[in-house]
């Protein structure tokens, strides 16, 4: 995913705030996609451990909220 979108190591703080933390695991998230609009609200969001459907799902997130802006 790293070659298509920005990307990020979440903060302990963070993965609290978005609700992402691994039970299992302390500090650690599963693999959380959010596209957030301009106004600052998640307009989409995909929790899978597989890539794929991380890079496609945002695409198309990003595709509609370009089409809902005109």
């Amino acid at each position: 995913c790293g070659k298509k979108f920005a990307m990020a190591v979440a903060s302990p703080q963070m993965i609290a705030d978005y609700k992402v933390a691994l039970p299992l695991l302390a500090g650690r998230s599963n693999r959380t996609t959010f596209v957030i609009g301009k106004d600052g609200r998640i307009a989409w969001t995909l929790a899978d451990f597989k890539p794929d459907p991380h890079i496609t799902g945002s695409l198309a997130a990003l595709k509609t909220l370009k089409t809902l802006k005109k």
